[in-house]
């Protein structure tokens, strides 16, 4: 799966000790492209066993911990899962970080190859700013079935190809790829399509 996107930014400025709360982790997550603080981001603190949530300005803070490593993991929905090693080292001691960048999950990470009923249904995401256009490639990588979304919505959202061609064809056996677009943003996957049409 290829991600050309860094949609989201956490923004950790304040991913630092100072000598008035020297066992504090605090920052602010923001989207790269709207630069709107994301409410509802789930931080977690392994090692403490913490969970904490970033409030409606994009920001959050952790509980006074002690001296120490700990790994960090930011979660959103929609984006990539990622995990940062952050370091207490005391009244004078300072935390490593100060830019974290998240991918979007412009593609869903679970397996989305179900062909029961003759289709895929392949689940993709990407930020409601620009219409997507989603194109079947055959073998040879020409464009087979080409699809455009315009709902202009951040979410997640499924695709669900039956296997046909533009003109409603259905496309033998084989392997095939999906290429969406939004803008700027682009990401593929590959496809394998057993052949069989929609029951």
């Amino acid at each position: 799966m290829r991600l050309n996107s860094a949609v989201l930014i956490l923004a950790c400025g304040a991913l630092a000790c100072s000598n008035l709360c020297a066992q504090t982790i605090s920052g602010t997550v923001k989207d790269a492209i709207s630069k709107a603080p994301v409410a509802g981001t789930k931080i977690t603190v392994v090692e403490a066993k913490k969970e904490y949530t970033t409030d409606s300005a994009g920001s959050f803070v952790t509980d006074t911990l002690d001296k120490g490593d700990y790994s960090v993991r930011f979660e959103s929905e929609a984006y990539l899962k990622l995990t940062k090693t952050v370091k207490l080292a005391g009244l004078k001691g300072a935390t490593g970080a100060t830019n974290i960048t998240l991918d979007v999950l412009l593609f869903s990470l679970s397996s989305n190859a179900d062909q029961s009923k003759g289709q895929m249904a392949i689940k993709y995401f990407f930020p409601g700013h620009n219409d997507v256009s989603i194109d079947v490639c055959d073998a040879a990588n020409k464009v087979v079935r080409t699809v455009w979304d315009r709902s202009r919505t951040s979410s997640m959202r499924t695709f669900l190809w039956d296997g046909a061609d533009n003109r409603g064809k259905t496309l033998a056996a084989g392997k095939y790829t999906c290429n969406i677009r939004c803008g700027n943003l682009f990401t593929s996957r590959s496809l394998v399509w057993n052949g069989d049409a929609k029951k």
